[in-house]
């Protein structure tokens, strides 16, 4: 298995995702599938001609050779036997610098077929069978499944599959009219082996293959026709005197070829593409990769990306080098050593600030670049190549100097694959405590009083009322519900705001930094525990879901609520997803993508948005991926009402949950029929008053998102009815910040994009109807006071001793702002000590007036501490 799954990825997966972008590229630019189809097939067909071309150059060379051969070869067979016809035979060959195995010379050209039929039977007729599934071509009714163009009763005939036959078998009539009987009945075996094993295959691959012989017989046509033509002059043409230019050019390619140079850049392509930028990807934040139910280390993600990227850049190229003349060869190195270079300056020195990227290899917003930043870089881009040429001379200079940039990034590569073998090996030395024995549970009363705080991860306030006006069934969801808009966080990230939000005002970034002889992992266990500990003693149960940074790592880790009675933590996102579609989907994607972002990282500014292609990586079956991390926790808010469980011999029950559906941004048209479809350009939406138009991807994932969050919970809300646990139950929806979408002028600043600040606050206390807005100044640091209002009297926090109240919002409030998006700022890996790390040009704001939509609220300040 493990071979298998090599030789396709050394073999296959490279030529596969050659034929990807080319099908995404053309499909672009046509808008049919079928016609992205027949390019692919030229292109494909083009760019292999030389190969096919060399190949048979070298089959009619062994052809020849064994004609020259066959006299004495044929009369020793028939004059000797046993041992001494071999040994006679093998004397004979090798005083011709001769060996059987050169036979196979004669099968090369099949040979090189075998590889791209599989890649392209692999991707056409399996992997992408969905995305042609119901598109038609032509008379093709339906490109995913078998034409059935003739129908006699009840026998359907496939009509492509012979069409391709017939050409084929034309074709090698054509090439095989002067051959031995014995090629030629090989030759003719070979389509007839194609018609058996394509014949019920998808007509997306059969109008590919077509095409291919077409082609192919087209080619064959021209080569017989441009032999006959040579045959027939058998006069010699005296070479004209050269000029200057072309004396240079015969000096250039004079120097020779230069094997260890294209192999030393080859492998520098593949380090840097299969190890360096993958293993920088992953040892950022290790455990983001790691599934605690079933922890696999995250360098097995780097097997695939190695060996694609040897297959790419290694096998591939030196089957081209291999065929190729003296001086294409000379070329091919040039290039290969160019693009070495061009590479590694593009990967260190442009697009280095692309803002945060998720575990699928996805930006939060699509990279965009300015004008001048794309023509400098082409600049550089073309001077490197200049100087590549220009250099080529100091061979020996070049190849040290290439083996020592291999053995520097190989050495770096190891470094950082340590980083992420230690970080493994952290998460497997806890995972004791990371296991749940049962499934997850939010245990509530019908008879007592519930506490729930549901936090989702960047939720964007001020969608809201416009999803309630665009989608009044979800609105009407919501009676009782009470929404802040005027509602702040104390920090840009989660990893800054979530302590104030689960404790309170003990726990903003200042009063965090202010306590410096105290770890940050501490301190923010401390802040998550705030309410756990004050339910527990008054006899609650609490569930615990998906808490952002437990145990300031990646991955929860609660072992800081052992000492919490009737306290059960869950990994619920990992519960629910461990064997399910969209986690095999995941697995698909960094598996494939986590190459394309390397080779995206090394191309010229200008390709790289064609080759992210919004996250996709020019993939032929987008939906073969599946949004992974968006529906991830989208099947968590679904499964609410099955965690549920009423358990009344406790007073009540509090729930804290994470969940990042409106963090790991996607379009959710194909899971949410609420969810508008597939962005494809710009449009309103209303809040009764007013309109926003949407005219940006990022804007349109981050609303949809939140709509499909609202309504899952929405229709959560609807069960706790159903099951006489509404009413009695206090529900506070927060978010820990916002984002910057750009639609909010109210809040968008000469100094500050205030629209990072203002998170989803809505609360439905007890017994509530009606919904309401209130523009009351709140943030999220309330959600504690709000939480346990009514259920205890002047609550204290247990680990301070302060009251836990609102009082410390009418004092002064503070933020840091940047623009920067360094994992330093985001990362508790990155933060390991006892103070945040803020970003050496960050702006710091007091907030007064307790009106965030007021520009005069937001003061410029210097460091406050």
């Amino acid at each position: 298995m493990i071979l298998l799954e090599l030789f396709r990825n050394i073999f296959l997966a490279p030529l596969e995702l050659v034929f990807e972008a080319i099908f995404t590229i053309a499909f672009k630019i046509t808008h049919s599938e079928g016609l992205a189809i027949i390019v692919l097939s030229l292109v494909v067909s083009t760019l292999v001609l030389p190969l096919y071309k060399k190949a048979e150059k070298i089959e009619a060379e062994q052809r020849e050779k064994e004609k020259e051969l066959s006299h004495w070869a044929n009369h020793i067979k028939k004059h000797f036997k046993g041992d001494l016809k071999y040994m006679t035979l093998d004397a004979y060959y090798r005083e011709k610098h001769y060996s059987p195995l050169y036979q196979l010379r004669s099968s090369i050209s099949i040979l090189l077929q075998i590889p791209f039929f599989a890649a392209a039977y692999d991707l056409l007729g399996v992997r992408a069978a969905s995305r042609f599934s119901g598109t038609g071509f032509l008379v093709l009714g339906d490109l995913g499944v078998p034409d059935g163009l003739i129908n006699v009763g009840n026998i359907s005939v496939n009509v492509l599959p012979i069409v391709m036959t017939a050409v084929n078998l034309i074709a090698t009539y054509i090439y095989t009219k002067d051959l031995s009987l014995k090629l030629v009945l090989r030759s003719f075996a070979l389509p007839i082996v194609f018609l058996v094993l394509l014949y019920n295959s998808p007509s997306a691959l059969l109008l590919y293959w077509t095409m291919n012989n077409i082609y192919s017989l087209i080619k064959t046509i021209l080569i017989k026709h441009s032999e006959s033509e040579t045959n027939a002059k058998k006069t010699k043409t005296k070479a004209e005197p050269q000029g200057v230019f072309a004396k240079q050019v015969e000096s250039f390619f004079a120097v020779g070829t230069n094997t260890g140079l294209f192999v030393l850049s080859a492998l520098f392509l593949a380090a840097l593409t299969g190890l360096l930028i993958p293993l920088a990807y992953l040892s950022t934040s290790p455990e983001e990769f790691v599934y605690l139910l079933d922890p696999q280390n995250p360098l097995h993600y780097l097997f695939p990306s190695f060996f694609v990227a040897l297959g790419f850049f290694v096998l591939w190229p030196s089957v081209f080098y291999y065929l190729a003349g003296r001086k294409v060869k000379i070329v091919i190195t040039v290039i290969m050593f160019a693009m070495a270079v061009t590479s590694v300056v593009d990967y260190l020195f442009f697009g280095t600030d692309l803002g945060t990227l998720n575990t699928t290899v996805v930006f939060d917003q699509p990279p965009a670049y300015q004008l001048s930043q794309q023509l400098i870089n082409l600049a550089v881009a073309s001077a490197i190549m200049v100087v590549c040429v220009l250099i080529y001379r100091f061979k020996r200079t070049v190849r040290i100097a290439v083996l020592a940039a291999v053995m520097t990034m190989v050495t770096i590569s190891a470094i950082n694959a340590k980083k992420v073998q230690d970080s493994f090996t952290m998460v497997e030395s806890n995972i004791a405590s990371f296991e749940e024995e049962t499934a997850p549970k939010i245990q509530l009363s019908t008879e007592g009083k519930n506490v729930m705080v549901i936090m989702l991860d960047k939720a964007v306030s001020g969608y809201l009322p416009y999803i309630f006006n665009e989608y009044p069934e979800i609105a009407e969801k919501y009676d009782g519900f009470v929404y802040y808009p005027n509602t702040m966080s104390f920090g840009q990230n989660t990893l800054k705001t979530t302590s104030a939000l689960f404790g309170g005002y003990d726990y903003t970034p200042m009063q965090i930094d202010a306590r410096a002889d105290e770890t940050l992992a501490a301190k923010h266990d401390e802040a998550l525990k705030v309410l756990p500990e004050l339910f527990s003693k008054k006899g609650y149960t609490v569930s615990l879901m998906d808490l952002p940074f437990a145990g300031w790592r990646w991955n929860e880790d609660y072992s800081a609520f052992n000492d919490i009675d009737n306290c059960y933590p869950y990994h619920v996102k990992d519960f629910y997803n461990l064997d399910s579609e969209s986690n095999l989907n995941t697995e698909n994607r960094r598996n494939r993508n986590l190459f394309m972002y390397s080779i995206f990282k090394c191309t010229p500014l200008f390709l790289q948005d064609l080759i992210y292609d919004n996250g996709n990586y020019l993939s032929v079956a987008k939906d073969y991926f599946d949004k992974p991390d968006t529906l991830e926790n989208y099947i968590v808010l679904e499964n609410l009402d099955d965690m549920t469980v009423i358990n009344n011999d406790y007073p009540g029950g509090l729930l804290l949950i994470d969940n990042d559906i409106t963090h790991d941004l996607t379009n959710l048209a194909d899971y949410d029929p609420y969810t508008p479809c597939e962005f494809e350009g710009s449009y309103y939406i209303s809040d009764g008053n007013n309109e926003l138009c949407i005219w940006h991807s990022y804007q349109d994932a981050s609303y949809g998102c939140l709509v499909a969050a609202v309504r899952e919970l929405g229709n959560y809300l609807d069960y706790l009815r159903s099951i006489g646990a509404y009413d009695n139950t206090r529900i506070i929806i927060v978010s820990d910040h916002g984002t910057s979408v750009g639609l909010f002028d109210n809040l968008i600043f000469y100094d500050v994009n205030a629209e990072w600040y203002n998170c989803l606050l809505m609360v439905k206390d007890f017994d509530a109807t009606g919904y309401k807005t209130d523009y009351t100044f709140m943030t999220n640091a309330d959600v504690p006071t709000i939480a346990l209002d009514g259920i205890i009297d002047d609550p204290t926090n247990p680990y301070t001793g302060n009251p836990i109240d609102s009082e410390p919002k009418n004092g002064d409030l503070y933020v840091d702002y940047t623009l920067e998006v360094d994992e330093s700022l985001w990362n508790p890996e990155t933060n390991p000590g006892n103070t945040f790390v803020y970003a050496d040009d960050c702006i710091w704001f007091k907030v007064v007036n307790q009106n965030i939509f007021d520009q005069n609220s937001w003061v410029k300040i210097n460091k406050p501490y």
